[in-house]
């Protein structure tokens, strides 16, 4: 399910080729509604110049508390930040533990102060995995937001916005980190208050005074989130900054906040679903139209055998299903060409094994070229079309062998996939779109 604010364009090449480097759609790994869901909120920071000790948060929230401990796994992803910004944990992972009783744990991404001029640098968090819930929101944008381009002899104060679930019980918390780009060698204050629609409904209003004495150059800003369980829509709330002292020069007067609201949200599994503009039905149907015509070249063939033999024929080879009745067929010519949602070059065919073990032609699935992430795959019809990645997976050549299992390989060698998207001829319970993964199938929304 996404529930993510997003800036979105779209384009339409034809009739069977959608195509364009699009801004960001992100995807939820499969949720079980007999357990508490575990979602995790976007974060921006201030870089500063100098400093040790820089973190940017992001609050992983349950949609209600357990009476279990729930640990959850997450790492790092490097998109235009690299590992001289934010610490990666060189691809390993680490975990975040949500108490009994609790709703929320929050993850610190140490950053690194410089002092180059450049652009606002991104990184992405992953939910690997989580006992005792299922992940639900399981990525979140992370942005390093550049303050060097200021000109002033003073310390620059500013602050990045986010966004935190709201969830359906317990009151949960967002954190702001207002930072100054070096340390001040006076006292610094200024005044911080918290607007918006809703108060005393979704969120606590306040107005307070943050003062960074000689050396200080960081302050946490607590928001306090309550639950609400009404199909109200995500709210908007605004943290701004002023009267600051000494001279200080405010870079960001305000910055926004998303309390994300999970019941507006429900899985889009159908294309008649009235939330889907025109533009996006036009595009899925046009999508759906392209992929079954393609495919029927092999509508003739009966049969595992005869299936395999004719994608083998077209040069597909076989990653394996594992035992999971998904046989996933892959195109290392499509996959590299630089071609992307292009139904004359579809990058995967997966078979799928019926009830009578019988296997039939499942669906076509769109790769993304190697190297892209969950940050670049295109808007075709928002969270209709689900966009997945695999971040567990290990290999043995184009062989899928095993799982990543506390940040080791069961068997084989751990390879994160690029962004894919299926397109399924054979019906699926939530939807032609819906991300069936390998290992431990069920809808991605």
């Amino acid at each position: 399910m996404n529930r993510k604010m997003m800036r979105l364009r779209s384009a339409i090449v034809g009739t069977a080729l959608l195509a364009g480097v699009i801004a960001p759609i992100a995807t939820a790994a499969p949720a079980s509604a007999a357990t508490s869901l575990v979602s995790i909120g976007d974060s921006s920071a201030v870089e500063g110049n100098v400093g040790k000790g820089r973190s940017i948060s992001f609050p992983i929230t349950l949609d209600a508390p357990t009476t279990v401990n729930v640990t959850v796994d997450w790492m790092v992803q490097l998109g235009t930040a690299s590992a001289t910004d934010v610490k990666d944990f060189g691809g390993g992972f680490k975990t975040a533990t949500i108490r009994a009783g609790k709703v929320e744990a929050f993850v610190n991404v140490t950053i690194y102060a410089d002092a180059v001029v450049e652009s606002d640098e991104t990184f992405q968090i992953h939910i690997l995995g989580a006992t005792n819930a299922s992940p639900d929101d399981h990525m979140a944008d992370g942005t390093l937001i550049d303050d060097d381009s200021e000109s002033t002899s003073t310390p620059i104060l500013g602050a990045g916005g986010g966004s935190v679930h709201e969830g359906n019980l317990g009151t949960r918390q967002g954190k702001i980190w207002v930072t100054l780009s070096a340390p001040p060698l006076t006292q610094v204050s200024v005044v911080a208050t918290l607007t918006g629609a809703g108060v005393g409904t979704y969120y606590k209003a306040f107005a307070k005074t943050l003062i960074f004495r000689p050396g200080q150059y960081k302050k946490a800003v607590v928001l306090t989130i309550y639950p609400n369980i009404s199909n109200g829509g995500d709210q908007v709330i605004t943290l701004a900054l002023s009267g600051a002292t000494s001279g200080v020069n405010v870079m960001t007067p305000s910055v926004e906040n998303t309390i994300v609201d999970e019941e507006s949200s429900s899985l889009i599994t159908s294309i008649d679903d009235p939330r889907l503009t025109p533009e996006q039905v036009l595009r899925a149907q046009a999508l759906i139209d392209a992929t079954t015509s393609a495919l029927a070249q092999y509508s003739s063939f009966v049969g595992q055998t005869a299936l395999r033999a004719a994608l083998i024929a077209h040069g597909y080879t076989t990653v394996g299903d594992s035992g999971t009745g998904f046989e996933h067929f892959i195109n290392n010519t499509f996959i590299n060409d630089g071609i992307e949602v292009d139904a004359t070059k579809v990058e995967s065919i997966v078979l799928q094994r019926q009830p009578d073990n019988s296997w039939v032609l499942g669906s076509g699935m769109y790769i993304l070229n190697n190297g892209k992430t969950m940050a670049n795959v295109p808007e075709i019809a928002g969270t209709f079309t689900t966009w997945h990645d695999h971040q567990n997976l290990c290999w043995s050549g184009n062989l899928i062998v095993g799982l990543l299992v506390n940040g080791v390989c069961t068997s084989g060698v751990f390879r994160a996939t690029a962004p894919m998207l299926h397109v399924w001829i054979t019906p699926q319970v939530c939807g032609p779109f819906t991300g069936i993964e390998g290992f431990g199938g069920s809808c991605v929304h």
